[in-house]
Order: C-alpha cells, then structure tokens, then sequence
C-alpha cells in the first residue's frame, strides 16, 4: 500500500487492504455496505491501476509491504 507510483483513492486503499486481508469481493460488500458487483468492478480498477493480472498478484505484491 506505500507504493508511491500509483495513485489510489482512500477507498481503493480500503478495499486493496480487505483484498491483502483474504477477504472476497461478497465479504468487503457487506463490511463496507456496497454492493458484491461494485467491489468486483473496484477490485478490477485496482488490478488496473496496478498493473496486476489477478487478485493472487495485488496480495503477492502488497501484502508483503
């Protein structure tokens, strides 16, 4: 999540720890009150944002920060 390179807002950074955590996309929804698809199409932002291909890439890459 100290990566200075890409830009995520206060919410992405919410939802990219959640994901780091292990949580699904159905378990951060109910945790943040959203919907399960609008996690998905966040998480998908996220994975863009960090030029990760899958959700196993963004916890290698940021959960050993």
């Amino acid at each position: 999540l100290n990566d200075t390179s890409v830009y995520l807002s206060r919410r992405e950074q919410e939802i990219l720890a959640l994901v780091v955590k292990g949580f699904t996309a159905k378990e951060i929804a109910f945790r943040l009150s959203r919907s399960k698809r609008t996690i998905e199409n966040a998480i998908a932002k996220i994975k863009d944002k960090t030029n990760c291909a899958s959700k196993y890439e963004l916890i290698y890459k940021y959960g050993h920060q």
